[in-house]
């Protein structure tokens, strides 16, 4: 008498790896939701909000002085940042070369400086400082998108704190307020990272 033999699953014919129903590929990460888009646009809006506090006069009345006219240019920068969101496609581009344009900018102040105070013995650094910025825009921009957020926080922690009450390129409150928008930028940047790597 035969005796029936229950095959399992890998030995029935008709039967490969990918009819298997207990074996699943593991999910892929989530990327960060809306949540994380509102944490980024509201630590920019209290960044700002901090900063506006901090500066000691009406900017339109110092317009010769190089730090009052970067924070009156970098107004529509921060205006435009979060509206670029609603673009699309062409509006995550955009939104990426404005970062790197800030990026890039941000010691350009601090170089001017040198000339209009006549700070000529920290012209190597500061330009040392465009370098090293400016390389890490082109990189962030073309290449590595992390390096925007990275590039523009280390400029606020490391190269504002740095000029706070040392060089006397500019006032106290500037480099406070040039942190404060930095640290801002930054984690609104971060929380857009997912949308700059997802596919058009």
């Amino acid at each position: 008498m035969r005796v029936a033999t229950q095959d399992g699953p890998d030995s029935a014919p008709g039967h490969d790896a990918g009819d298997r129903p207990n074996r699943r590929s593991p999910p892929a990460p989530s990327a960060p939701g809306p949540a994380a888009d509102r944490l980024g646009t509201v630590a920019l809006l209290v960044s700002c909000g901090a900063a506006v506090l901090l500066l000691p006069d009406l900017p339109f009345r110092h317009m010769d002085d190089l730090c009052y006219l970067a924070v009156v240019l970098s107004v529509p920068f921060l205006v435009a940042l979060p509206a670029l969101r609603h673009a699309g496609a062409a509006g995550l581009r955009a939104e990426r070369a404005l970062l790197a344009v800030f990026l890039t900018l941000m010691p350009l102040v601090y170089l001017g400086r040198c000339r209009q105070v006549g700070g000529g013995g920290w012209i190597w650094p500061e330009v040392l400082g465009l370098v090293g910025y400016g390389s890490l825009a082109v990189l962030g921009f073309f290449r590595y998108a992390v390096l925007l957020p990275a590039g523009i926080a280390a400029h606020g922690v490391l190269w504002d704190s740095w000029h706070y009450g040392n060089t006397g390129l500019v006032p106290d409150w500037y480099a406070v307020v040039c942190a404060l928008v930095d640290l801002g930028v930054a984690a609104y940047a971060a929380t857009r990272l997912a949308a700059w790597r997802r596919p058009a």
